[in-house]
């Protein structure tokens, strides 16, 4: 444990070895940063190499890790790489999107007569499974199943995914499952129960979902969407030597224009960026350096970001609420690592006030950003930022409020989506917000809207 950088078990290793070893099914609830990743592969790879060695076929997949995003089965795959260094036949093998299917197929063949750790994100092996011929029978020998971070994997993104990857693997009964979740929810126990068996360990090493850790200095502040831009800057000028953040948004398409805004706007700070739009390499290269950095800022998604585990990470910034208290709290997470102590800000606009409501009874403090002086405030809306860029923000803000915000009228989305595209620059001469197709207005629900809010067109120019 020692060459992992663990002097002793942490509670979820102590707590998940026994069960796994004895091939239970194991329902565990533990954060990013617990040691959670070692708490399955190291008594999962040794099972498979006391129990299966010599029992299965040259190349089948006995075990299979699934993770919601590329950077953490890279994460999990990091460590699998060494433990199997320990064992001749056993290899791991990594499977995402961003990767050329060859090359996919190539590392399970180099794998030869070794006993196979597969480790994939959920698109690319369902693409697999129904395109690539007999993959779906390497599937057929897996002996233990692993979800890490279930919460994200049961969500409406990858639920379809998982199960159809499922279906090619053999009956719960016949295998093992190690479901692992920072939060539980009844579509994460929905979840377990339809994939794996019915008795199951549970492990619990979070307290409670119900409180943040006291450690962590939490605050908030509503702002009008306009000045929601101007808010962040506020906070990140003025910041220490050791300021390191994660700053987290409703997608990744706002991601990518607030980090480009930033180092457009001359930010002292190290930009970072992670999020759907950026190339693999980019993502991996840049997950390398902010978890390397001694301080910066790196501006993510909430998926793109799950169940990273940064050191350092001395604050935490959330762009807008979350889906859940639970998920709050969560988030916040990512800061106050190992007893150190963090700060957290809850940046919400005006039509999210009431998520306020949901935490009522922890502890946190209205920050004014306003009284923070600056010399000079960048000129946002002229930032010289790609015309598409802007778009695509403004276009995924729109989907993004439609489905995680359905009290909020057909009407305000638009304007408050108005609004954004006039913080960002990204409405045009007439100060119309970037244009809708009556097509696209239709599925949207949006066409019969007679609002500024609403720039229709017949067709994309």
């Amino acid at each position: 444990m020692a060459s992992f950088g663990y002097e002793r078990m942490t509670p979820v290793q102590t707590r998940s070895f026994h069960p796994i070893l004895a091939g239970q099914e194991l329902l565990a609830r533990a954060k990013t940063g617990s040691g959670k990743t070692l708490s399955f592969l190291l008594p999962a790879i040794e099972r498979i190499h006391r129990l299966l060695e010599g029992q299965l076929q040259p190349g089948a997949v006995a075990m299979l890790v699934l993770t919601p995003v590329r950077e953490l089965s890279m994460q999990v795959a990091k460590e699998a790489e060494k433990l199997t260094s320990f064992y001749q036949s056993c290899r791991m093998v990594c499977m995402t999107g961003g990767v050329p299917w060859e090359e996919d197929l190539q590392n399970l063949n180099d794998a030869g007569t070794s006993t196979v750790l597969l480790i994939a994100t959920p698109g690319r092996l369902q693409s697999h499974v129904a395109k690539t011929e007999s993959f779906a029978a390497r599937l057929s020998a897996v002996q233990i199943l692993v979800l890490d971070e279930v919460d994200q994997l049961a969500s409406d993104v990858f639920r379809p995914a998982t199960l159809d990857i499922v279906k090619a693997l053999p009956a719960a009964s016949q295998r093992q499952g190690l479901f692992y979740s920072a939060t539980l929810s009844d579509d994460v126990t929905a979840l377990v129960k339809a994939i794996g068996r019915e008795e199951y360990a549970f492990v619990d090493v979070i307290q409670s979902d119900d409180h943040a850790p006291d450690h962590i200095d939490q605050h908030y502040t509503v702002v009008p969407t306009e000045r929601m831009t101007e808010s962040l800057w506020r906070f990140t000028q003025g910041v220490g030597p050791d300021f390191k953040a994660v700053a987290i948004f409703m997608t990744g398409r706002i991601a990518a224009y607030y980090a480009d805004a930033f180092r457009k706007a001359g930010t002292t700070l190290a930009v970072f960026e992670i999020h759907a739009r950026r190339s693999q390499k980019q993502r991996t290269e840049e997950s390398e350096k902010f978890r390397a950095a001694s301080s910066g800022i790196l501006f993510t998604s909430d998926v793109s970001s799950r169940g990273l585990d940064y050191p350092g990470v001395t604050h935490v910034v959330q762009m807008g609420a979350a889906h859940s208290r639970a998920e709050y709290i969560h988030r916040l997470g990512r800061t106050g690592r190992a007893g150190a102590n963090g700060q957290g800000l809850l940046l919400l606009h005006e039509f999210e006030r009431d998520f306020l409501e949901k935490l009522t009874d922890l502890t946190l403090t209205e920050l004014p950003l306003e009284s923070v002086e600056l010399k000079d405030m960048p000129d946002f809306q002229q930032m010289p930022i790609a015309k598409n860029v802007k778009a695509q923000a403004y276009y995924s803000r729109i989907n993004h409020v439609m489905r995680n915000s359905a009290h909020v009228p057909l009407l305000d989305v638009m304007r408050e989506a108005h609004r954004f595209a006039r913080s960002i620059g990204a409405t045009d001469e007439e100060g119309r917000p970037p244009e809708i197709t009556l097509e696209n207005a239709t599925k949207m629900g949006v066409a019969e809207i007679d609002d500024p809010s609403v720039h229709l067109v017949a067709k994309s120019s």
